[in-house]
C-alpha cells in the first residue's frame, strides 16, 4: 500500500516537521535517512540513520516533509506487526518488528496496532 497524499491520514499527531530535497523518488509513508547535505531517501537496512517517514510521495529533487522523532504517523509494513513491538528498518523504507535491541539495529519507532503485512498503519516515531 503506497501513501500517495497528505490526507492519506499519514500524519495521526505531532509537530516535529521537516522539508528535505528528495534524492530519489519517496514513497509516502516510507522511512528515510539523509543521504547528503538536506537530501533524504528510503531507508533500506536495519543499520540505516532513519530521520522520519515521508508523509507523501514525491518525484526526485521536489522537496518532502518528513515527520520525525516524536510524531505518531502511518507508515507501511514489511511483514505482520503487533501493537507495542519496536520497530525498524527494512528494505524501500518499510518498517519490520523486532524484539531484541543488539548489534547494528536501530529502533526507529513503535507499533501502536497489530498491522497485517504490507498494510499501513500508526507508529510512534523514537
Amino acid at each position: 500500500m503506497a501513501i500517495q497524499t497528505p490526507s492519506d491520514d499519514i500524519l495521526v499527531d505531532g509537530y516535529n516537521l521537516y522539508s528535505f530535497q528528495a534524492s530519489s523518488a519517496v514513497s509516502g509513508g516510507a522511512l528515510v535517512k539523509p543521504v547528503g547535505e538536506y537530501t533524504v531517501g528510503h531507508g533500506t537496512a536495519i543499520s540505516d540513520n532513519v530521520i522520519g517517514i515521508a508523509l507523501y510521495e514525491t518525484a526526485k529533487g521536489n522537496m518532502v516533509t518528513i515527520a520525525g522523532p516524536g510524531c505518531i504517523v502511518r507508515g507501511v509494513a514489511s511483514g505482520s506487526i503487533t501493537y507495542g513491538q519496536d520497530l525498524y528498518t527494512a528494505s524501500t523504507g518499510r518498517f519490520h518488528a523486532g524484539t531484541t535491541y543488539g548489534g547494528l539495529e536501530a529502533c526507529v519507532g513503535i507499533a501502536l496496532e497489530t498491522i497485517a503485512e504490507s498494510g499501513s498503519g500508526r507508529i510512534l516515531l523514537k
